[in-house]
């Protein structure tokens, strides 16, 4: 009897090792880079840290915003952009574009390719993030994390945001954390994250909606500037509106964003 129930233990193990090697096989591949991130924050929750990973939350206006990685814990925040790239990745703060640059192919040409950038990107999730902890006085931190495949070739960081690769993750956040100290109790840990795990309205419909509308405002940008169409804070779209003094351009995630522009800029 021992003998058959230890084979049917080990018959368990080996199918769901094999149903996991699959699941990894058949996922995408950022999602697999993001869930590799997401197993080096859960090394913080041994000291109180609360993580969710793949979050989808709605500004007022109903449009989505799509945050990788949280991690809630003494020192704050910590909003994670997960970029899983191969080769030589080129950028700064200000331009709206990035790019990454590797050899491929049958001759050994080099390719680049340009991405959103991640700095930018996100700033926007923050100011979700600060939209809901309004009063609260939580430090909110900015890392955009490359895997271990991307060399960080040439990139001009003015801002707060990390730049780092996966390999160092860890180590930032303890760094973090003994320049910032214990800012948060293990109450407010919890409450934080509880909040924000009510916030979050992620299942299949909503993800699909949200790639819908990052393609709709990736078309819309090509067919105009940043400028005419989209805020440049929280990158919502300006819609017309009238005023005490006449018309003029607000943005759609307004009353958390309050960006306005003339109509005659």
């Amino acid at each position: 009897m021992e003998i058959f129930v230890s084979v049917i233990v080990v018959i368990f193990l080996l199918f769901k090792l094999f149903a996991e090697g699959v699941r990894h096989l058949y996922a995408e591949p950022g999602k697999v880079f993001e869930n590799r991130i997401n197993r080096r924050l859960q090394r913080f929750e041994k000291d109180g840290g609360r993580v969710l990973q793949n979050c989808f939350f709605r500004w007022r206006n109903g449009s989505t915003v799509q945050i990788d990685n949280l991690l809630i814990c003494r020192s704050g925040i910590y909003v994670i952009e997960c970029k899983d790239l191969k080769g030589w990745v080129f950028g700064n703060d200000i331009n709206e574009e990035w790019t990454v640059s590797y050899y491929g192919g049958r001759y050994n040409n080099s390719e680049r390719h340009s991405f959103y950038n991640p700095i930018k990107q996100n700033q926007g999730h923050i100011r979700f993030i600060n939209s809901r902890t309004i009063g609260m006085n939580v430090p909110i931190h900015n890392l955009v994390v490359f895997s271990n495949d991307c060399t960080l070739k040439n990139i001009t960081n003015n801002t707060d945001a990390y730049i780092i690769n996966e390999d160092i993750l860890y180590q930032t956040i303890r760094n973090i954390d003994l320049c910032v100290g214990d800012v948060l109790s293990q109450t407010r840990i919890n409450e934080l994250y509880y909040r924000f795990q009510n916030y979050n309205v992620s299942d299949s419909q909503v993800e699909e909606e949200h790639v819908r509308n990052v393609y709709n405002a990736k078309s819309i940008k090509k067919r105009k500037t940043i400028k005419d169409c989209n805020c440049p804070i929280c990158d919502g779209y300006l819609v017309l509106r009238e005023g005490r003094y006449g018309q003029f351009y607000g943005c759609s995630n307004y009353p958390d964003c309050s960006f306005t522009k003339r109509i005659d800029e």
